[in-house]
């Protein structure tokens, strides 16, 4: 206590210790504050430059447009009012990394006698990051003279729901110091806002209504007609809510938006009755047996391992009467951010079923399933310690018992109080409220017209029986305008559409060119441009088309008209402000690796590779019935970057890849040609118009008939030789050299209920080079078979020849160990070579380079030689097909620099195709692009999991607490129907649901281990593996149909035509119940109806040529509707 004293007597500065006392909580006896304000005003914050890595630094581009536009700045600001400091970053390059740093000194005081902070803060646009990053932090020297960095908000813990969030944390900080924020963005804009910050010398007593009183998210208007009924529940107490708050702080040292203090009275406008001394908490028990040990097919292991029961511990309140409504007071005891797999560390978020319900059980009838809405968030979460959350109740019925299920091993949701709204006005109306099916709405078919193109002074003129456009010439290159003829009063696109040229930090837009040449034959325009920018020598050459067909077709190329290499980065074409109705109703349709289908507002830009394998993209308004499509017709494997974007205004545009877009003096880049699409309907019209553009061109994957046993399979089962991974069960004895093929598949059997249609053998070679879980040699010769070879082709036939399972083994191709005789015989100069200049190799291996021919000669040798040998009938090539960022730039492999991994992905897959047997499937862990497809059989795809965006980020998103849950798509599955999807659940919650869209997408599973499903999603997947084999022919169909229409509100539905019947797979995306007519299918006389999923006949409402189909369906469960008809 006397040392902060004697700092303070010092008043040095005068000024800055004033304001320090000032801001201090001091007791009675004049001792040590209790507590301290730290000033968040606008003066004294620095920028540390040379704390930001230079290409992370944000800028603002230099525009050259006509009239010029210069850059509106700054790319980075502190602005504000104490106690609302916000951070800002508006550098409109995303998806690109831009970083700053600001400092500012504390009061010259000794900081290291308060163990405790609370700060208030709101967030919206932070990236993440694999490094431990600090948002905020207090940086000096501690009491011994070291240096000492005090995380008050790690960037893995920062909410980015654009909403005020209170974090109490334990710290040790330094004697003296300054406030550090650092703030990263991959959006357009990055937002870091600071309300107020305090350091304390123990935790503060918080009031849990204080905790609910977001102030971005006032109270709702409590409805004159609501009427509210406190339960007593302190017969049922266990626990109280400060011993809950100080179990979180002392596990995790901080606390989220909590609370140690719970009075009764009004928290956001609802009464609650809340327990006394000695406790006021209903805590549930923990009651599964992960941990405990078993052994399971001869290893010991941990039941989580082996069919873990998972949990579902309840908190249940016995009721009696009617209600409208349920709201309660819940204390979360959830982690904080933390590790992610593949991805950045983050927040956590349990917003699912699958970890957190609420049912409402009544004296008669089904019970209501919800998952609880809270108040302050708006949406359907549970992050808060502290929260209020509501569900909505059936007024008409009796409720006899609430429940609250706990799903989540290690943490806990527990029940502090419930009060029943018994009146007729509800808080959150929309909870019931069931919004009216999205329906495309049929536009008229617009008059014909012949195509034209015509000069109208510098102005082009052209279009069709689809649309009209204009083209402005008189500076450069501008698309004026394009009316889709079927909504003629839509008149999109802005003044800056048609294109742009990036070149370092300067941008061009079409308007900064000058037109050199305008030339017309027919339908076609060739309009030549040139740089008006002095340093950029840049020439461009645009062809404008049309003809009959319902399309414009563009086509662009630049040289290089100086004398120095330049790298442009062409966006071609650009359509902004693409106008399709009211904007709110716009649909951005984007087959990226989890595929796009929403109204929500966001910026997506991927390259061309796994992450977005195919070429097109849509705008549509099913309101109003119009879309406008943008399609590439690229067959020469160009790199490219497709983007879209959805805020102000709607975009869509084509990109260059900027490692691939460097033009050596006269050199010429071509940009492949694309097509705009103006059409009536949805997406749907874009997908089926690059459906029909595949099969033109022999992409569209159709199997040969020797691999078609492939196509049919759903049930695939992985193992592994060895105990690579801690809940491995290995299917090798080493000590007996024997495989227990009987063993394992009675034992796959009994844990799927069906048989295993694929068998994948992972260590089947290099049982002695097992490093991480990957069993790397790099030869595959016969001597390095586990086990020998006699062993190893003798459980190779047991399973192909006598359980009628075939085989598949592991290879992969970017690899070899050092020692390896492929290894030694190359040595380094086989390794890929990075950007960087870095060689790519990592202790004992090296990380080869795929287009190196030698080791594709080798590597294409081994696999031939492996199934020629061993007989198999599939084989898996791991870690292909090959990203974008997988270029070599190596000057002495003999391939350009960099190499284009598409080609390399073509080359190596081509190969392999033909040196196999016409009925052995090749298939790999990525999908390829649309022009490789044709040579792959499948491949593992992870879209449905969580982090999905590892492959595909999202930008410019606010990650609000959602209205409804995530419908997983997976477009590439639908439009390559005969390249298996292998869904490999990695990564995933055992209670998630996750689990679910394998099957709600007609998708088979690469099922390995014995734990990825516990409780009731075993039973889940046991249910869909069942009908997927029953309804082969249907989930095996050539032509599935991706979100058909429903008759409700967030219901989603595919279907999938079989011989003489069709499956149809529903999923409910709502947080709540839904009964009712769900779907309307074609009718056809004579035809039966079975709800597959339950295993129920069912009688549909029958309305001439139309069936309707009413079912219950509970949050985020799936249905399976099938149509059986007469032959």
């Amino acid at each position: 206590m006397k040392h902060l004293l004697a700092v303070f007597s010092e008043v040095v500065p005068v000024l800055a210790a004033a304001l320090w006392t000032a801001g201090c909580a001091f007791p009675q006896d004049g001792g040590t504050p209790m507590q301290v304000n730290v000033p968040l005003d606008i003066t004294g914050w620095q920028e540390q430059l040379q704390e930001v890595r230079p290409a992370e630094l944000p800028k603002l581009l230099k525009v050259h447009d006509w009239p010029e536009r210069q850059p509106q700045g700054p790319a980075y600001a502190v602005s504000g009012e104490p106690d609302n400091l916000l951070f800002a970053i508006a550098d409109q390059r995303s998806p690109a990394l831009r970083t700053m740093v600001w400092t500012r000194s504390l009061p010259p005081a000794n900081l290291s006698g308060w163990g405790f902070f609370l700060l208030t803060y709101r967030a919206c646009g932070v990236a993440r990051s694999h490094a431990p990053l600090n948002a905020v932090a207090v940086v000096g020297k501690g009491v011994d003279g070291k240096e000492l960095t005090t995380p008050l908000l790690p960037v893995a813990e920062v909410l980015n729901d654009d909403r005020w969030h209170r974090v109490l944390g334990k710290v040790a900080l330094p004697a003296s110091g300054t406030l550090r924020v650092q703030l990263g963005t991959r959006d357009d804009k990055g937002r870091l806002q600071l309300g107020a910050l305090k350091l304390l010398g123990a935790p503060p007593s918080l009031e849990f209504g204080e905790a609910c009183a977001a102030k971005d998210a006032p109270a709702r208007p409590v409805p004159a007609k609501a009427k509210w009924e406190c339960l007593d529940l302190s017969s049922q107490f266990n626990d109280t809510c400060a011993a809950a708050f100080d179990r979180l702080l002392a596990k995790q040292g901080t606390v989220i938006d909590g609370a140690s203090v719970l009075t009764s009275g009004l928290v956001r406008g609802i009464p609650f009755k809340v327990g006394g001394a000695p406790a006021n908490l209903i805590r549930p028990v923990e009651s599964n047996g992960d941990e405990k040990p078993v052994e399971f097919l001869g290893v010991k292991t941990t039941r989580h391992f082996v069919r873990p029961p998972g949990r579902d511990d309840v908190v249940a309140v016995d009721l009696g009467g009617k209600a409208s409504e349920v709201v309660f007071l819940m204390v979360s005891a959830v982690p904080k951010g933390g590790p992610h797999y593949a991805e950045a560390p983050g927040p956590h978020n349990f917003n699912d079923i699958g970890a957190l319900a609420v049912e409402l059980q009544y004296d008669s009838g089904e019970p209501d399933i919800a998952f609880p809405y809270s108040l302050a968030d708006r949406g359907f979460t549970a992050t808060r310690m502290a929260g209020v959350y509501v569900a909505a109740a059936d007024p008409g019925r009796t409720l006899r018992r609430f429940v609250l299920h706990n799903r989540l091993s290690g943490s806990n949701y527990s029940l502090a109080a419930l009060t029943l709204n018994v009146g007729t006005g509800r808080l959150v109306p929309e909870l019931v409220a069931d919004p009216p099916p999205v329906r495309v709405q049929k536009a008229p078919t617009p008059k014909p017209q012949q195509a034209h193109l015509r000069q109208e002074g510098q102005l082009l003129k052209l279009g069709n029986s689809a649309c009209d456009m204009v083209v402005d010439c008189s500076r450069g290159f501008a698309i004026k305008e394009l009316v889709n003829r079927y909504a003629p009063k839509q008149r999109g696109l802005a003044a800056g559409s048609g294109l742009e040229v990036y070149v370092g930090d300067e941008l061009l837009t079409g308007r900064a060119f000058a037109t050199k040449r305008l030339g017309i034959n027919g339908t076609e325009a060739t309009i030549a441009l040139e740089s008006t920018v002095a340093g950029v020598p840049l020439g461009l050459e645009v062809r404008v088309a049309v003809d009959d067909k319902p399309e414009v077709r563009l086509r662009l190329s630049a040289r290089n008209l100086g004398p120095q290499e330049i790298t442009p980065v062409i966006r071609f074409p650009l359509l902004r402000s693409v106008e399709c109705g009211r904007l709110a109703d716009n649909v951005l349709f984007f087959p990226q690796y989890r595929t796009v289908a929403s109204q929500k507002s966001a910026f997506y830009q991927l390259v061309n590779d796994r992450s977005f394998p195919m070429q097109f993209m849509d705008v549509s308004n099913p309101v109003v019935g119009i879309g406008l499509g943008l399609l590439t017709r690229d067959t020469d494997l160009t790199p490219l970057e497709y983007g879209i974007g959805k805020d102000t205004t709607a975009q869509m545009f084509v990109q260059s890849s900027e490692p691939f877009s460097k033009l050596s003096p006269g050199q010429v880049l071509t940009m492949p040609e694309t097509v705009l699409l103006p059409h009536a309907g949805d997406w749907h019209a874009t997908m089926d118009a690059y459906r029909q553009w595949l099969t033109r061109v022999g992409a569209d994957g159709a199997p040969a008939p020797d691999r078609d046993w492939f196509r049919r399979l759903f049930a695939m089962r992985v193992h592994l030789t060895k105990k690579a991974y801690s809940w491995a069960i290995p299917i090798y004895d080493p000590a007996t050299k024997q495989y227990r093929i009987d063993d394992f598949m009675k034992a796959d059997t009994d844990y799927l209920r069906v048989a295993p249609e694929l068998v994948h053998l992972g260590g089947w070679c290099d049982f002695d080079q097992e490093q991480g879980g990957d069993f790397l040699g790099g030869d595959y010769a016969v001597k390095d078979y586990t086990g020998g070879v006699d062993n190893l082709r003798a459980a190779i036939r047991s399973l192909q020849e006598e359980h009628h399972i075939p085989v598949s083994l592991y290879m992969i191709p970017d690899r070899c160990r050092k020692t390896s005789e492929i290894g030694t015989k190359l040595g380094r100069r086989i390794c890929t070579v990075r950007q960087d200049g870095s060689v790519g190799e990592d202790g004992p291996l090296y990380y080869v380079c795929p287009a190196y021919s030698e080791w594709q000669d080798h590597y294409v040798e081994a696999v031939k030689r492996t199934q020629r040998e061993l007989g198999v009938k599939a084989l898996y090539i791991d870690v292909f097909a090959f990203s974008h960022g997988a270029a070599c730039y190596s000057t002495e492999h003999g391939h350009p620099v960099p190499s284009n991994p598409k080609q390399v992905n073509r080359e190596l897959i081509r190969r392999l195709r033909e040196a196999l047997p016409p009925e052995v499937a090749l298939w790999s862990e990525y999908p390829l692009d649309d022009m490789n497809a044709r040579y792959i059989a499948g491949n593992i795809h992870y879209y449905c999991l969580d982090w999905h965006e590892y492959f595909s980020e999202t930008h410019n998103a606010a990650e609000a607490a959602p209205q409804v849950a995530s419908t997983a798509l997976n477009a590439y599955r639908y439009a390559f129907p005969h390249t298996r999807q292998f869904i490999f659940l990695c990564g995933s919650k055992s209670w998630s649901s996750e689990c679910k869209f394998p099957f709600f997408n007609g998708e088979p599973l690469y099922d390995v281990s014995w734990f990825l499903y516990a409780g009731s999603n075993l039973a889940l997947v046991r249910n869909a593996l069942a009908l997927q084999q029953k309804y082969a022919d249907c989930f095996a169909s050539a032509n599935p149909r991706m979100e058909v229409l429903t008759e409700k509100w967030e219901v989603h539905s595919n279907e999938f035509p079989g011989a003489g019947r069709t499956a149809w797979t529903l999923y409910n995306a709502r947080y709540t119940t839904v009964s009712g007519p769900v779907l309307r299918v074609p009718h056809a006389a004579g035809a039966t109806y079975v709800d597959a999923w339950n295993g129920r006949r069912l009688k549909p409402a029958l309305a001439g040529k139309t069936a309707t189909i009413s079912l219950r369906m509970e949050p985020q469960s799936l249905g399976c509707v099938v149509q059986e008809r007469k032959p």
